[in-house]
């Protein structure tokens, strides 16, 4: 049986939200469900703590050490491995968040379940987001690499290079913004790769100056958070990769603000552009059974 709500989850206001009130509504809704989302942040947590102890174990310490080539693959794999379970952990702090959001039970097991049950959707999709956004920046690397590994000097191809160069940052400001909405998409919808492709680029079309608002103002929280941490741990331990590593787990406290917060802009803009009623969000959730919520305010 599903537990029920948190006594302290917070009351819903289902009305389109500034920017300061949706970063505030995902607040309280990480404050609320803290523990069920610290269990789900703790997964995406991990490859940062195996990427950095790979990379200690693995990586030469001494000058002028040749790094191997099957060390190289170990890195490759272990980088792979913690990719893939970043974006299932990010995504079944979505789904919670989401129950959440619309005041449903919020439980770790299901979540995760759901985000299992939807793996291959969710890294495959995330892969070619990334993708999608390096390709200008690919394209400018494999100029500039023929050119020096044909021992051409040639001014044309580096500028060439370099204008790709420019366009990636472009190209990466025009369509940030919509990926940012993608793992609510994948797990808050019926949907397949590529319709989650279109479909945040419906949802964030005339919302991009909001969605970047949105992301200065939590990337800020982030960072701050994340910086303050380690140099506290910097400090207590003494040794900096001692501390990333450290730091690596203790960043699981921030993960659930990030899920929450693009959770909650996901269905402010639904609202918004969709007028999207309390008991379709429950529906489509997959509580097709929960009655209706009036809404607050």
């Amino acid at each position: 049986m599903s537990p029920p709500p948190a006594a302290s989850a917070p009351t819903v206001s289902f009305r389109p939200r500034s920017v300061s009130e949706m970063v505030d509504a995902a607040f309280q809704l990480a404050r609320a469900y803290f523990g069920p989302l610290a269990v789900l942040a703790a997964i995406q947590a991990v490859p940062g703590l195996l990427i950095a102890l790979a990379q200690l174990r693995l990586l030469p310490t001494r000058p002028g050490t040749t790094l191997q080539p099957e060390r190289i693959a170990l890195l490759f794999v272990f980088g792979a491995v913690g990719l893939c379970l970043a974006a299932i952990g990010y995504a079944a702090q979505v789904s919670a968040a989401g129950d959440g959001y619309v005041g449903q039970p919020v439980d770790a097991p299901t979540a995760l379940r759901r985000a299992l049950g939807r793996a291959g959707l969710v890294i495959g999709a995330n892969l070619l987001a990334y993708l999608w956004l390096i390709l200008p920046v690919a394209i400018a690397g494999g100029v500039m690499f023929g050119s020096v590994a044909v021992g051409s000097t040639n001014v044309a191809v580096l500028l060439l290079g370099f204008a790709f160069m420019i366009a990636g940052l472009v190209w990466a400001v025009l369509l940030l913004p919509r990926f940012m909405l993608l793992n609510a998409v994948l797990m808050l919808e019926s949907t397949t790769i590529l319709g989650a492709m279109r479909r945040v680029g419906d949802l964030a079309a005339g919302q991009s100056g909001r969605i970047w608002k949105v992301m200065a103002l939590t990337f800020t929280i982030y960072f701050v958070a994340s910086l303050a941490i380690l140099g506290v741990l910097v400090g207590i331990l003494r040794d900096v990769q001692t501390a990333q590593i450290v730091g690596s787990v203790v960043n699981v406290v921030i993960y659930p603000l990030m899920s929450c917060v693009f959770t909650v802009l996901y269905f402010d803009i639904r609202i918004r552009k969709e007028g999207y009623d309390i008991e379709l969000m429950a529906r489509q959730l997959g509580h097709a059974d929960a009655p209706p919520r009036p809404a607050a305010g």
